[in-house]
């Protein structure tokens, strides 16, 4: 009744349902974060603005990518709000695995599709993963 754009309804619902996972990592991150730092660099004549680009990001930059993994992999699997709010106007790779898998007879197609479905999230894993690497092995 809205006229929301299906695009538009089902990126603001999968915000939402990935809301609780991001909370959840900032949280847990901003639990362990030490304001003593902050303080640390305010005291050598940090501006505010510097404190958070050139410390506390820094520090958080950790949280941030796994909170952005976890809200990816939230809205990329998802079947069932993209099927009931978009209301079969937009095709994404899970509903035409649903839609292969249910089927028979289309076994490669099913197999193909899986590993287009799995591909993205690893190497987006892969390439947050990748620094963190880098720095044991430069230390």
């Amino acid at each position: 009744r809205l006229h929301v754009p299906a695009f538009a309804g089902v990126v603001l619902l999968l915000a939402v349902t990935a809301l609780p996972y991001t909370a959840f990592m900032y949280r847990s991150a901003l639990a362990s974060y030490e304001r003593l730092l902050d303080d640390a660099a305010r005291t050598l004549g940090a501006r505010p603005a510097q404190v958070t680009r050139y410390v506390r990001m820094p520090l958080l930059a950790g949280a941030t990518a796994r909170a952005f993994f976890l809200a990816f992999l939230v809205g990329w699997g998802d079947y069932v709000v993209t099927l009931l709010v978009g209301g079969g106007q937009l095709t994404t790779l899970p509903m035409l695995l649903g839609a292969a898998a249910s089927s028979t007879g289309n076994e490669q197609l099913t197999a193909v599709l899986s590993l287009a479905v799995i591909v993205p999230p690893v190497m987006i894993l892969a390439v947050l993963g990748l620094p963190a690497l880098t720095r044991k092995a430069a230390a």
